[in-house]
């Protein structure tokens, strides 16, 4: 190839370079304008408000991992949240916490530290609010119907909720139970990135029922922060009889701890989220002394056990015709629980 061709071929080689480069400069360009005039909004094109899209799970999330329960504390080698107790009522009694001061300021003296309460898109806001005047936390009962409306409306100000309650007791069955936690709490997480979840909130220490349910989380990547259950071991005795039961928490707590240790190969916090003497109506002796003795045993066993939250079943919402109820709710008058109950938490209340 002569030198003449050569120099022509180079020289359109360089021509070709350079139309290639400023088109796509000013391709590069006009994308950029496009682009800020769908951002930048404009006097003459205002920002429209946002409607709130409930978030969605990612679809290959990393399995999540139990942290530390949000707001607790050690109080001299035990949970802070050990000092807990039930808003019961699912539909407000006329008189309650909520509209009856004098029982919130009996709660606040008490010392009771979280309290736990059923929670619905219709009344969560004054349930929380109420809890938050008596001096407490809010640990909220969910329903799956409406759980994602209650956590977004809340925000902060509750961030320790269970997974329904007692859905051993009717229904529904272990499986149904995880697979509507599995398809739900994972939002849940992602609404409040502080809360932390916890179930199966079982009626008794049903073993079957918690192993199932953590398994099944636990292939799911999506394990509770904590282990719930209910205990009422003077169900059917008498004052005579309940004190050879007191021994029943310890044995039940150390049983669902060997469960969760075998299933998961770690241990969880426990919780009792519902104790009394009895669920039944009318065998809980409310205004005998005797409930000083049978308080102080379940608080001291729970101490021993090393369980991160219980609730004493129920502050003052009527509960088993008002058998259950630590405190009047006309009143806001303690009863023998109540009074043995303040005085266990004034021994580990910081000073």
């Amino acid at each position: 190839m002569d030198r003449r061709k050569q120099s022509l071929l180079i020289f359109l080689s360089v021509a070709i370079i350079l139309v290639l480069v400023l088109v796509g400069s000013q391709y590069t360009k006009q994308a950029g304008i496009q682009q800020s005039r769908v951002i930048v909004p404009s006097a003459t094109n205002p920002p429209v408000a946002a409607t709130y899209i409930p978030p969605t799970p990612p679809a290959h999330r990393p399995a999540y991992k139990p942290r530390a329960l949000p707001g607790i504390q050690n109080w001299s080698g035990v949970s802070s949240f050990l000092f807990g107790a039930n808003d019961a009522s699912w539909a407000w009694s006329k008189q309650n916490m909520g509209n009856n001061s004098s029982v919130r300021a009996t709660v606040r003296a008490t010392g009771i530290t979280i309290i736990r309460t059923p929670l619905t898109k219709a009344d969560a806001l004054q349930r929380v609010t109420a809890i938050e005047q008596a001096g407490a936390v809010c640990l909220g009962v969910l329903h799956p119907e409406d759980a994602i409306q209650v956590v977004h409306m809340l925000g902060n100000r509750c961030n320790l909720y269970e997974w329904q309650n007692e859905p051993d007791n009717g229904g529904p069955n272990v499986n149904d139970y995880t697979h509507s936690w599995n398809q739900t709490v994972p939002t849940l997480r992602l609404i409040n990135t502080r809360a932390a979840f916890i179930g199966p909130a079982v009626s008794f220490a049903n073993l079957e029922y918690i192993q199932s349910f953590l398994q099944q989380t636990k292939a799911a990547g999506n394990l509770p922060d904590a282990v719930s259950y209910h205990l009422y071991p003077c169900t059917d005795q008498s004052i005579a009889t309940c004190p050879q039961h007191f021994g029943d928490y310890d044995i039940a707590t150390q049983k669902v701890k060997t469960v969760v240790t075998q299933t998961l190969g770690h241990s969880l916090p426990l919780a009792v989220t519902e104790w009394n003497y009895s669920w039944k109506p009318g065998q809980t002796p409310r205004d005998n002394d005797f409930m000083r003795q049978f308080t102080t045993a379940s608080l001291q066993s729970f101490v021993r056990e090393g369980i991160a939250i219980s609730n004493q079943f129920d502050l003052a919402s009527d509960a088993g015709s008002g058998s259950l109820d630590m405190i009047d709710p006309m009143t806001g008058i303690s009863y023998p629980q109540n009074k043995a109950f303040r005085d266990f938490v004034a021994r580990y209340t910081p000073k």
